[in-house]
């Protein structure tokens, strides 16, 4: 499975050095993206790397907001995963148990991801397995 391949339709477990890709349906596993370089694994290189990107980028008022536990190295290649669960919660119950923080989280993390896809990183919307 390629990690472009992944949609909403799946949920995700971050391991070390892989993607674990299950059916939201059945639970079961469909597929495992290796050779991923999540936060566990991304050397200090990486990591200066992923920062200095986003200062060239102008996305600096986001290195604060944004956790760089989020990125995926994938051969050579930058991902973002973002997660919807929140999104998700207040589409689906509203204002009965949303509080205004949660909203504005939520709304700050669009705003990122928004700003992510205008810049050419490649944005993937999960849910936690």
């Amino acid at each position: 499975m390629n990690i472009t391949d992944i949609t909403l339709e799946h949920r995700l477990k971050i391991g070390k050095s892989s993607i674990t890709v299950k059916d939201a349906n059945t639970g079961k596993t469909k597929g495992i993206i290796i050779n991923c370089r999540t936060k566990e694994n991304r050397t200090c290189r990486d990591n200066l790397d992923l920062h200095s990107k986003l200062r060239k980028l102008g996305l600096t008022e986001f290195t604060n907001a944004v956790s760089s536990a989020n990125f995926v190295l994938k051969d050579g290649e930058l991902y973002y995963l973002y997660n919807v669960k929140t999104r998700r919660f207040i589409e689906e119950y509203g204002d009965k148990y949303v509080l205004e923080n949660e909203q504005n989280r939520v709304n700050k993390m669009e705003k990122i991801a928004r700003a992510l896809r205008n810049n050419g990183i490649s944005v993937i919307e999960y849910l936690p397995a």
